[in-house]
């Protein structure tokens, strides 16, 4: 199946891609991030723009058995240092530990009343 496609993404948006199984979103995806070359037409980004996309597996970004530090830090930009990667991994277990807990306390209202 083919389709026609056209849009625009202003800068500092966010674009969810949602729909049913197996109608093209991972492909056009991966179209976008420049993995896969789409079959006709084109596609083109503004100059600095730097699209991004977690797959479907994940998997394969982890071939290589590195530590998530490690591996964090290849994303790392010129100026940055290893503060921000950690600062990053802090951000991120502090907020998966903020769920953890408003989920258990939800949980423990949940039975006593």
């Amino acid at each position: 199946m083919s389709w026609k496609v056209s849009f625009t993404i202003a800068a500092g948006e966010r674009v969810a891609l949602i729909g049913a199984n197996g109608i093209g979103k991972t492909t056009l995806m991966r179209c976008l991030a420049g993995e896969l070359a789409p079959r006709s037409g084109r596609m083109s980004w503004v100059e600095n723009a730097q699209p991004g996309y977690m797959p479907q597996d994940p998997q394969a970004e982890f071939a290589e058995k590195v530590d998530l530090f490690t591996w964090m830090s290849t994303w790392t930009g010129k100026a940055d240092d290893e503060q921000i990667v950690r600062a990053t991994l802090g951000g991120c277990c502090s907020r998966a530990m903020r769920l953890a807990n408003r989920s258990r306390c939800c949980r423990a209202a949940r039975k006593a009343a």
